[in-house]
């Protein structure tokens, strides 16, 4: 299917949008089906890509680390969506190529309201109008030599506080103007057409694990594209809605015989701020859809089997346990600590034998007598730091290292 031509004069801005629109949507349409069709390098690489990808799941279940039934779920959707969006070009196309191209005018059409968008004419119908009509001023002028003051008393009624000719300002007028509209549409249509184009190999990325960052970059810029042409409808609606009343009054005033000296100056205001407003638009919805997740910093966040395996085991664990075999609570590994370090002090200081214990379930204050420990001779003398050493737990191994050294 050829495109329409481009050709100078007679609805330019038109043909040219015609002319992007459809050569994004042979690039998408025809791109997807050239590499998702049967027999293609693509095709080959995604069969031994699934292929490949059912091995490892079957060796997984050989030696015996089963997933989930949350995790299999997983993988059968992710099975599911490789296969819609690298081989069914009728699902592809309902669930992606129409709202990539078509939603967001819609959605635009739904949202706004019809003093802004009025329903009997088409967006494309309504920049070509402006057009036409910037053309019709530059082609009249602005009267600086017949035309007839309005109110010369009133600021701008005359030509001595003009800054610029009627060449320079409605030249450069047209120019921005056409040239941010165009521009826009450009990067927008080509780049959802690519990444249309692109879905089969971006739908293997999906498979494994360290690939799948890849398909998550795809599918942000999907949703870029999505996003910012629907800012992009939205904003020149509304400079439409701006830019259409002020261009009648301009022709109106001048039809009648009377000049307009402020008209070059304002029309160049208008396109400049609106060609700014565009790729600042364009960035903002950038920064939303390439924006991370609350969730992409959390330390626990992208856990899949091994988390779920953690909890079976942790499960299967806790029924087999008996209460005997139950760890310690923290109070009493708090009393052993401390029983310990007195104990240690009395080996220390050459005190008897007998040391107070703190027992867990000890309710009084009464001391309880301890197993005997064996005092240092005289003759045997500590080395330097060890009446303040710290320990956890103090062996008969270590009793006996530190009596005899």
């Amino acid at each position: 299917m050829a495109c329409p031509q481009v050709i100078t004069g007679d609805a330019f801005l038109t043909r040219v949008i015609t002319h992007i629109d459809c050569q994004a949507q042979l690039l998408g349409s025809f791109g997807f089906q050239a590499l998702g069709q049967p027999g293609s390098p693509v095709s080959l690489a995604m069969s031994a890509l699934l292929t490949l990808f059912v091995a490892i799941y079957g060796i997984r279940l050989i030696v015996g680390v089963a997933p989930g039934a949350r995790d299999a779920l997983f993988d059968v959707l992710r099975i599911g969506i490789v296969l819609t969006l690298a081989f069914s070009w009728p699902a592809f196309r309902t669930l992606v190529y129409d709202i990539t191209f078509h939603a967001p005018a819609e959605l635009a059409g739904a949202m706004l309201p019809a003093s802004l968008s009025p329903p009997a004419t088409g967006l494309i119908e309504r920049l070509q109008g402006a057009d036409d009509a910037m053309t019709r001023l530059g082609e009249m002028g602005t009267g600086r030599v017949t035309g007839a003051y309005i109110d010369p008393a009133a600021p701008g009624g005359t030509f001595r506080a003009s800054m610029l000719d009627d060449e320079t300002g409605f030249g450069w007028a047209r120019l921005i103007w056409l040239a941010a509209i165009m521009g826009s549409v450009v990067l927008l249509r080509i780049a959802g057409a690519v990444l249309l184009a692109l879905a089969p190999i971006a739908a293997a990325m999906l498979l494994f694990e360290p690939t799948r960052g890849l398909f998550a970059g795809w599918l942000r810029g999907m949703v870029f594209v999505m996003l910012a042409s629907l800012g992009l409808t939205v904003m020149l609606t509304a400079q439409m809605a701006l830019m259409e009343p002020w261009l009648a009054d301009a022709l109106k005033v001048r039809s009648l015989g009377y000049a307009i000296p402020s008209a070059p100056v304002e029309l160049l205001a208008l396109a400049l701020a609106f060609a700014i407003a565009l790729p600042a638009t364009l960035a903002v919805f950038a920064r939303v859809a390439f924006s991370r997740s609350a969730s992409a910093g959390h330390p626990h966040a992208g856990v899949g089997h091994d988390r779920a395996h953690a909890h079976e085991g942790v499960r299967f664990e806790s029924r087999s346990i008996s209460a005997s075999d139950a760890p310690a609570s923290r109070a009493q590994r708090l009393s052993d600590s401390v029983e310990a370090t007195v104990r240690r002090e009395r080996v220390g200081n050459g005190a008897p034998g007998t040391v107070s214990v703190i027992t867990r379930n000890q309710r009084d204050s009464s001391p309880t007598q301890a197993s005997p420990v064996a005092p240092v001779s005289a003759g045997q003398s500590l080395r330097l730091g060890d009446s303040y050493r710290r320990s956890g737990r103090t062996t008969l191994a270590a009793r006996r290292r530190d009596g005899h050294q």
